[in-house]
């Protein structure tokens, strides 16, 4: 056993902005993605970056979180009672959720990357150490997360999320005594009261695996539901519940024949669409209660035991990630991962107050550092357990918060306008659009390109990609519609192109993003973000509706320079290999020229797919690396290609006919004073209308339009639910066509040894989106020339 560095943080010491206790009011808070929280009197705690794994000591005087988010990794212990801090411990990695001992003097957690287990003893009312670290992982990038005890030997098993394996742990000894690979991505795991199986949730597949400890043998595999993630086990050990978290179900498993006993699917809303996605559990045995988080649908859902029946939902902060029944103090407590709302960041200026570099405290939407990531903190919430009369008015409460289109309740939150139900007969598989061009873009904020705009909400001194770098950009607005309230539902690239082609980012993604944008996390592997519908290439399938694919979810060919393959099955057949993904040398204009030759074949033949899906990357930018475009000449590039495209399409048979939607995949690259996921959108057609538009739209919601248009069923209870962009149409046609703008810029203007962050630039990663620390980047685009 290897001694390990202790840290001990005192409550008293612990004054950092973010971990005050936050006074809140009744008043709803609208999120970006449409969906609005109704906050409780009294008193919220705020905690650190993606609270998740919260646990109560076995005698229910301490609560212990791991904060696994973009910020500081930390363990926080908090008194149950009061939700004080008793001690804050900072880590060099976190993930998953801790294990408290039996007696409560201490517990154990993993490190996440660190690949460790290490234990934390509790020395006093105020002070927390690390005593004992074991080191995991037989090979690299194991991951552990989360931790079970066998009640017979103290041993413990461990589990490895990115490392396909489960780890017996001799904690006496201080080694791993066994290896056992179960699959891809497990999470959770239980051991049996008798210790003879350990139960692992395949996080990365369909169900759970029975484990035979001893023998280190797999004994079967389960069939529960998608990506099951969280385990509880009934204190007589013969029921096991399994949360399916892409299914939005829970499935109860005779732990004596190993076999499933009823699976029940979680119907929230009006819409039968999957998209709650159900992650832990806490079992009340007493009340023949489960409780159990639906992170996307801000609630906890509350089901009966025996047999597992639905019976309401309880409202909560944004994203929870945990729930513990505090039988003791009559109340639910509740981890939301990412607080109670978005933020302004206006000051987004990384580096203004501190040397470019690790940044080692979580920022704050004051601090001049407000990346997104360290924006979104958490809190944690005492909900006294209701009543079955309450909890029919909570149920209410989560049904009305929801977004606009998903309950009725929902949707008497605000009526159609008479400009919506005019736009509502074009956004129509019956109107008159036949033809949809999807265009996606990186990670510009609305301020950063259209701040200049005197017509729209927008600071001019935030608009460093403005008019003159994004003429046509400008003029697009001008002329088809001005968007000053269109918002992400993602945060960075990794959950942005899945809520644009997916209407969803589940759990898997917005719990492994965090740690790998902050460098704590080795490996990439997309194929846990899959959801039951696919994505809207799939849906297009079902619906017989062709469809072409220009750049988005494609790799490069490794046999083959030049060509790019797709990611995605359904891709297949359907994609250009000729158009380039990710590249930042090609630029956006050589892209829209390789788009052109095939649209030019498609109108000569009169076979131009109903729907085509295009990726303009070029907006990211390399920063200032030597002899690389400078920044402005990339944006200014990338607003060719757009202005491009639309003179192309304007000026073709298939104008009468078409829409063009062109948004952001997210806005974390840039400030933006009214929301850091406020973003850049157009809707170009001869049916847009012109004028500046303050309606609340999303990504989603974009979404949701294009398959409406094309008659396409919804993917998930987030395009279902999504306000569709009727107000961005009329019904009376414009048919005048669009003609690019020159560019007002050099689009040839390199960055030399003296442009500012070019050294920076060079060390920074630009072989996939967001590879490059994103921080550093804003920087040298907040000064670039």
């Amino acid at each position: 056993m290897r001694a390990a560095l202790a840290f001990v943080f005192l409550a008293a010491a612990t004054a950092w902005a973010w971990a005050a206790d936050v006074t809140v009011t009744r008043a709803p808070v609208v999120l970006p993605n449409g969906w609005q929280i109704e906050r409780p009197p009294g008193v919220i705690r705020a905690v650190g970056t993606l609270p998740q794994g919260l646990t109560l000591s076995p005698d229910n005087s301490m609560l212990a979180l791991i904060e696994s988010g973009v910020g500081m990794p930390q363990l926080r212990i908090l008194n149950a009672a009061s939700l004080a801090d008793v001690a804050v411990l900072k880590l060099t990695g976190a993930f998953g959720r801790p294990l408290w001992d039996p007696n409560g003097a201490g517990l154990w957690l993993c490190t996440g990357d660190s690949d460790s287990l290490v234990h934390v003893s509790i020395r006093g009312p105020s002070s927390v150490v690390i005593d004992s670290s074991i080191q995991l992982a037989a090979k690299a990038h194991f991951y552990g997360g989360y931790i079970a005890r066998n009640p017979t030997n103290g041993e413990l098993a461990v589990s490895g999320e990115s490392g396909g394996a489960i780890e017996i742990v001799d904690r006496q000894r201080g080694l791993v005594v066994r290896t056992i690979a179960v699959g891809k991505h497990p999470a959770d795991l239980l051991y049996t009261s008798d210790g003879a199986r350990i139960f692992v949730a395949d996080w990365g597949g369909d169900g759970i695996i029975s484990v035979d400890p001893r023998a280190a043998a797999i004994v079967r595999r389960i069939r529960t539901g998608l990506h099951p993630e969280a385990l509880a086990l009934t204190p007589d050990g013969r029921t096991l519940y399994v949360a399916n978290a892409d299914d939005d179900s829970v499935s109860a498993v005779d732990v004596a024949t190993e076999t499933v006993r009823q699976t029940a699917r979680i119907r929230l809303f009006d819409q039968p669409s999957i998209g709650l996605e159900p992650n832990a559990l806490s079992l009340d045995a007493h009340s023949h209660r489960l409780y159990v988080t639906l992170a996307d649908a801000n609630a906890v859902a509350v089901l009966e035991t025996d047999p597992l029946h639905f019976m309401g939902a309880v409202p909560t902060g944004w994203y929870p990630t945990a729930v513990a029944v505090d039988d003791a103090h009559g109340t639910l407590l509740v981890a939301d991962g990412k607080g109670d709302s978005s933020h302004a960041n206006a000051s987004y200026q990384p580096y203004a107050t501190r040397p470019p570099g690790r940044i080692d405290h979580i920022a704050t939407s004051a601090d001049a550092g407000a990346y997104i990531g360290y924006n979104l903190v958490g809190s944690l919430r005492a909900i006294p357990i209701p009543d079955g009369a309450q909890l029919a008015q909570l149920t209410a409460a989560v049904q009305r918060d929801a977004a606009p289109m998903l309950t009725s309740t929902a949707r008497s939150r605000r009526e159609l306008g008479a400009e919506e139900i005019d736009g509502a007969r074009v956004v129509s598989a019956h109107g008159p659009i036949r033809h949809v061009f999807f265009v996606i873009k990186e990670n510009r904020s609305y301020d950063q390109v259209l701040g200049d705009d005197a017509k729209g909400d927008g600071r001019p001194d935030l608009a460093i990609f403005g008019r003159t770098v994004t003429p046509n950009q400008h003029a697009l607005a001008n002329r088809f519609g001005l968007f000053d309230r269109m918002f992400t539902d993602s945060h960075v690239s990794e959950d942005g192109h899945c809520w644009l082609t997916e209407a969803f980012a589940n759990d898997y993604n917005e719990k492994t993003w965090p740690p790998a944008y902050a460098d704590r996390r080795e490996g990439h592997d997309t194929d846990p973000y899959d959801m039951p519908l696919g994505y809207l290439w799939d849906d297009a399938t079902r619906a017989h509706v062709t469809f072409r694919d220009y750049g988005e979810f494609t790799d490069p060919d490794p046999k083959l320079k030049g060509r790019w393959l797709p990611e995605r099955v359904g891709l297949a057949g359907h994609t250009d290999t000729l158009y380039a993904g990710f590249d930042m040398s090609i630029q956006d204009r050589v892209r829209v020229k390789e788009w052109q030759s095939e649209f030019h074949q498609f109108v000569a033949r009169r076979t131009l797919p109903q729907l085509e899906i295009l990726w303009l990357p070029a907006d990211h930018t390399v920063g200032t690396r030597l002899h690389a475009p400078t920044p402005k000449a990339m944006v200014a590039d990338n607003d060719q290609a757009v202005g491009t495209l639309v003179d192309a399409i304007s000026h073709s048979p298939y104008w009468s006919s078409s829409v063009i939607f062109v948004v952001e995949d997210d806005a974390q690259n840039g400030p933006d004073h009214v929301d850091e996921q406020r973003t850049t959108g157009y809707v170009i057609s001869p049916y847009s209308r012109p004028g500046t538009h303050h309606e609340h739209f999303t990504q989603v919601g974009m979404l949701r339009t294009v398959e409406l248009i094309l008659g396409l069923g919804a993917l998930t209870t987030y395009d279902a639910g999504a306000q569709p962009l009727f107000a961005a149409f009329q019904s009376r046609p414009d048919f005048r066509p669009y003609t690019l703008l020159p560019a007002l810029y050099d689009l040839e203007r390199k960055n030399t040894a003296r442009s500012y962050g070019a050294g920076r630039s060079a060390l920074l990663d630009f072989s996939k989106e967001d590879r490059a620390d994103t921080k550093t980047l804003t920087d040298i685009l907040r000064h670039a020339d």
